[in-house]
């Protein structure tokens, strides 16, 4: 079973400006958070520090219980990130250069996974969220709302035991809303999930909930 244990994060950007105090989240396997906030209300900052894109100042995340984060060695922390955590970030990440396949199976490349499998995977997520027919379009050429589909699918192919979502729905109508999120909830059945928003109605699907204006300082 995966866990996430932050405990007595602390953290303030440069300059006195905006920070945060987190004094313990635990998540573990089957277990969805909606992080919720206003737009510039810190949002990112935590899913940053969550992930190890960002150390606190003070205090540590732990995965499974091994060793914090901010202790890792950075290609370690990186090897972490590509095998065990499925990243939705708000500006996709894609390789524009590459079509939806080639983007959609980089992962699995990465970690080695077998590639008949691993594009059986690619070619159903592509197809759950209305990508398919731009299978082999290069993902530049994409519109915002199809390229934040890709960036979800890709999180997902490697069927990592953390999700992590930036707004993943922003660009979305409720339709297709509806799908990236049903979607993102069935998968974190068997991972921790923890989806930014700033929409209550999909802040509503998840069971948990953590509010920015109790964590910042």
């Amino acid at each position: 079973m995966a866990t996430l244990l932050a405990e007595h994060l602390s953290f303030r950007y440069p300059g006195g400006g905006f920070g945060l105090e987190l004094e313990r989240l635990e998540l573990q396997s089957g277990e969805a958070l909606a992080v919720l906030g206003s737009s510039g209300g810190g949002k990112t900052t935590l899913l940053r520090l969550l992930t190890g894109l960002l150390l606190p100042e003070a205090g540590q995340v732990r995965l499974n219980g091994g060793e914090p984060l901010g202790s890792l060695p950075a290609d370690s922390l990186r090897a972490l990130r590509l095998r065990c955590m499925g990243l939705v970030f708000q500006d996709f990440a894609l390789l524009d250069y590459l079509t939806v396949a080639e983007n959609l199976l980089l992962p699995g490349r990465f970690l080695g996974l077998e590639p008949g499998a691993a594009g059986q995977r690619a070619r159903h997520l592509a197809e759950r969220l209305d990508i398919a027919d731009h299978w082999q379009h290069p993902a530049g050429r994409l519109s915002q709302g199809e390229r934040q589909r890709v960036a979800v699918a890709r999180a997902l192919v490697h069927e990592p035991e953390f999700l992590f979502a930036d707004e993943p729905t922003a660009a979305l109508d409720p339709d297709r809303r509806g799908r990236v999120i049903d979607l993102l909830l069935e998968a974190g059945s068997s991972a921790c999930l923890i989806l930014v928003t700033h929409d209550p109605e999909v802040a509503a699907r998840c069971p948990r909930q953590l509010r920015m204006e109790d964590v910042r300082s």
